[in-house]
């Protein structure tokens, strides 16, 4: 009688230096919930940014009007628009759920974390700049320049974290803990052209005062990151 009263005394001293299971999971051999996936993000294309371009043909009079002297170069010019700005947005795929945890006398496993959203930015559009064309017969154009070329750019992509796998703790045995879940992945799209407009001329006395093609523009592709992978989780238990 004596011997059973103690071992409720010790069993009881033990009890209260070790935290009670978590509410819910105090039943044997619980597990811990998967953790949710982070949603996937894809920005839209944007579209072309080119310069207007340019095209005369065929002015007779004006080669007339420059024999006699009434128009002199270059009073007739041509010049192709510069390109615009073309710019696909930034994409940022959403992080994973961490996993549950679980505790109890016979803790199982821990819950494994959701994994990272993948990200993927839209192309971007051409941002060429316009184009000059002469063509025909008797034709002058005192000068003739093509558009400077734009900026082309797309968007940054980064990829969701995964979430942290979850622990478990149990009284007498302890189950596995919870795997990290995987970085999403980073797709960043193609930039478009950002080419200089050409000057062009073509027929039968065809005279151009100057001719310049336009500047190159940029043209650059954005960054793309993909997330981190989750820790794993924590396993331990008191015997």
């Amino acid at each position: 009688m004596r011997s059973s009263f103690v071992a409720l005394v010790v069993l009881a001293a033990i009890g209260s230096t070790i935290a009670a299971p978590a509410p819910g999971n105090f039943l044997p051999y619980s597990t811990g919930g998967k953790g949710g996936n982070g949603g996937s993000a894809v920005s839209g294309n944007s579209g072309s940014a080119n310069g207007g371009s340019v095209s005369t043909s065929g002015l007779r009079r004006l080669r007339r009007l420059w024999r006699i002297g009434a128009c002199l170069p270059p009073c007739f010019s041509a010049k192709g628009g510069n390109g615009g700005v073309s710019v696909s947005g930034s994409a940022t795929g959403g992080d994973g759920g961490n996993g549950g945890s679980t505790s109890g006398f016979f803790a199982s496993n821990g819950g494994n974390g959701g994994t990272g959203g993948s990200a993927k930015s839209g192309q971007s559009g051409s941002a060429n700049g316009g184009s000059v064309s002469t063509t025909g017969k008797d034709v002058f154009v005192g000068s003739a320049k093509g558009g400077n070329g734009g900026i082309s750019v797309t968007g940054s992509a980064t990829g969701g974290d995964g979430g942290n796998g979850g622990s478990t703790s149990g009284f007498f045995s302890s189950g596995n803990s919870g795997s990290g879940g995987s970085g999403g992945s980073a797709t960043s799209g193609n930039s478009g052209s950002a080419n200089g407009g050409s000057v062009y001329t073509s027929g039968s006395h065809v005279v151009v005062g100057s001719a310049q093609g336009g500047n190159g523009g940029i043209s650059k592709s954005g960054s793309a990151t993909g997330g981190n992978g989750g820790n794993g989780g924590s396993s331990g238990h008191f015997f």
